[in-house]
């Protein structure tokens, strides 16, 4: 397979340094600064990460061989990308919120840059399955640490479900994992495409630990989404029944198993408990009231939002004669969709929109293009009831593993493409990849 980053015919300007007894380029050098880059946030180093992406942009912004290339092979994708950072900054110019927390939010979204640049530095299928092939390795460490600790108890000050970062982050990467892991065997892909009993070992390690350990509702949706998506693609002929029937499995494993059970049960009486008045506050109840509340925002301005980082001081004001929890003041409504278009307005929500489908229209069957549909339906899915796309740790995942994933496809060509292309500046409309 060629590589496609030969295809480029730009002069490159590229340094190269000595390591091991090898040479590597400005683009290997990123290529490992984007795994540790994700492995450090998972872990939650949160210093480390955001110098590993200051290291990042210096890199590119010295390198004119690299920043010519991203810069020559913007996709539709990306200038949508950059549409909607652009519509936040607009939004910095109205608000109430001081000036420095206006600008904090803005450099709070700059994990998007993550998105292009893995598009960029991963289109070899070779470094794309060496990325995964960390990530999986990396993942099953912490599965077998959780069951080692729910087991034997080895880690008596932290709880088996919440060793990466926390219970959902836990679920989520757990979920995605299995389906990365399901792709590989499905196409042979490196060496866990190669040892099929051992990624079978593997899936069901950190699978079981979704139904047995894990209380994240929002792993046990991305989970549904991962396997349903398995079911669509990976046996083709047999699809739908498949699907059915896989869904109708996992949903009774999950009515089955104890922690899960308990969970959706909690859930079910939380939605039905929580507008009485002495009901206590509930993960679910708080969240119905956050929904509830934003849309009264909304209301108020449905057109250019709060402005942004007024979010929580626009909250405030809305809860100001609030007692008890219902009236406590939060910066996240816990729905990422409302939350744009109550900070940013409806026509930024509109332009988030407008990528998500971009990046769809990107995938295919080919390498690790499924993996991206995985990432993007199971984040998008489980971003109705939380901030993914905005978080620190869920948000990386998604905007660099959606990059490294979506590396090898490229934008279908259709009407639309010239129709959308037309939105943008005569400087932004070269470069299409497809």
């Amino acid at each position: 397979m060629q590589n496609s980053e030969d295809k480029i015919n730009i002069p490159v300007v590229s340094f190269s340094y000595p390591i091991l007894g090898r040479k590597i380029t400005n683009m290997g050098v990123l290529r490992i600064l984007l795994a540790l880059d994700l492995f450090f946030s998972i872990y939650g180093g949160y210093a480390l990460v955001s110098f590993i992406e200051f290291i990042m942009i210096l890199i590119v912004t010295f390198d004119r061989g690299i920043r010519e290339r991203i810069f020559k092979n913007l996709d539709i994708s990306v200038k949508i990308l950059l549409l909607f950072i652009i519509c936040i900054c607009i939004s910095m110019f109205w608000g109430i919120a001081p000036v420095e927390d206006r600008i904090e939010d803005l450099v709070s979204w700059r994990k998007v840059v993550l998105f292009p640049l893995a598009l960029f530095v991963f289109k070899n299928l070779e470094h794309r399955i060496q990325f995964f092939n960390f990530f999986i390795c990396y993942i099953f460490l912490y599965a077998f640490l959780s069951w080692a600790d729910f087991i034997w108890n080895i880690f008596p000050h932290m709880k088996p479900e919440e060793l990466v970062e926390n219970n959902v982050v836990q679920g989520v990467v757990f979920s995605l994992t299995t389906f990365v892991l399901i792709n590989f065997m499905a196409k042979r892909l490196g060496f866990f495409g190669r040892h099929k009993i051992l990624s079978l070992f593997v899936i069901t390690l950190i699978a079981s630990n979704i139904f047995v350990v894990s209380t994240s509702r929002s792993g046990y949706l991305v989970f549904i989404v991962c396997m349903v998506l398995a079911g669509l693609f990976f046996f083709r002929r047999f699809s739908i029944i498949l699907t059915m029937a896989t869904t109708s499995l996992f949903s009774g494993i999950f009515l089955l198993s104890e922690r899960p059970s308990n969970e959706i049960s909690e859930a079910i009486h939380e939605i039905q408990t929580y507008s009485h008045p002495e009901s206590d506050k509930t993960s679910i109840g708080m969240r119905l009231v956050l929904w509830e509340n934003t849309w009264t925002m909304i209301q108020d301005r449905p057109v250019f939002g709060t402005g942004s980082g007024s979010f929580r001081p626009q909250y405030a004001e809305v809860v100001a004669e609030v007692h008890g929890w219902r009236g406590e003041v939060s910066d996240d409504p816990h729905n990422q969709y409302l939350h744009l278009w109550a900070e940013y307005g409806i026509t930024t929500l509109l332009v988030f929109s407008l990528f998500l489908a971009a990046c769809g229209t990107r995938v295919g069957n080919e390498g690790t293009g499924l993996v991206g549909l995985a990432i993007l339906v199971g984040i998008s899915a489980s971003s109705l009831f939380s901030g993914h796309f905005a978080s620190f740790v869920e948000g990386r995942i998604f905007w660099l593993g959606l990059g490294v994933a979506l590396a090898g496809c490229h934008f279908r060509e259709t009407k639309s493409k010239a129709n959308i292309n037309r939105f943008f500046p005569s400087f932004l409309r070269g470069g299409m990849t497809g």
